[in-house]
């Protein structure tokens, strides 16, 4: 494709999986740059470098910034893991961190 791409680096997980899906393509996308993060990619997208994948949360805040977004049926599931310092339980605070995420996930939950 002659398609300018905003692609993510190639260190994270995120550009390592693209990678390996567009080189797998017969017309793989033409990168333009590479960007560590999601709000870059939409940065660069909003500014006429190209078009981009994001996740939900950057997509809704691309649109809030006048930039299109529409979703895209890909075969990778996009999951969240809650992550600590030690083994065990979440702190509390963890906890209540969770509460609100899960209180706006329907927010997100359909951007198209």
């Amino acid at each position: 494709s002659d398609r300018a791409v905003i692609g993510y680096s190639s260190t994270t997980t995120s550009g390592a999986m693209l990678d390996q899906l567009f080189a797998a393509m017969p017309a793989p996308p033409r990168i333009v740059a590479r960007a560590r993060l999601s709000s870059v990619v939409s940065a660069l997208s909003l500014r006429g470098l190209g078009v981009g994948l994001v996740d939900a949360f950057t997509a809704v805040e691309h649109e809030a910034r006048g930039g299109i977004s529409r979703s895209v049926d890909i075969v990778e599931t996009f999951g969240f893991s809650v992550i600590t310092s030690r083994l065990g339980a979440p702190h509390p605070s963890a906890e209540l961190f969770l509460d609100g995420v899960a209180a706006q996930m329907p927010r997100y939950a359909d951007w198209r």
